[in-house]
């Protein structure tokens, strides 16, 4: 099989998408932004930062994903909260530099979570 080439043992479903036999939705290893965003759900949400292998199953649960094993693990190395969750040793920022604070408290660190539209001014949480 070619890369990008659909495997023989997929069906069309009604939708117009591909499935295998177990109903997983097939997802082409070029889909980037697809599959970042699968990516994003499995690892962020509900799974709370559980790390590759528990991404992996999830995924796999519901989909079909083409190298999967390869892109998994760059994705959750990138991933800044995983690091403190799973207690790694090797923090990776590469958008600034560190912060080093000398006494307890004396950094605040702060994310935002945009929940859509709202009726007053509080678009964030």
């Amino acid at each position: 099989m070619t890369h990008g080439e659909r495997p023989g043992y997929l069906a069309q479903d009604t939708d117009g998408g591909w499935r295998d036999a177990n109903q997983r939705l097939w997802i082409l290893a070029d889909s980037e932004v697809l599959l970042t965003k699968l990516m994003a759900v499995a690892h962020c949400g509900a799974m709370g930062h559980g790390g590759v292998k528990v991404m992996i199953n999830h995924l796999k649960r519901h989909f079909n994903v083409e190298k999967l094993e390869q892109k998994a693990p760059e994705f959750c190395y990138r991933c800044l909260l995983s690091c403190h969750v799973k207690g790694g040793d090797i923090i990776s920022r590469p958008w600034a530099e560190t912060y080093r604070s000398k006494e307890s408290n004396e950094a605040l660190h702060m994310d935002y979570l945009f929940i859509g539209e709202y009726n007053g001014s509080n678009d964030y949480m």
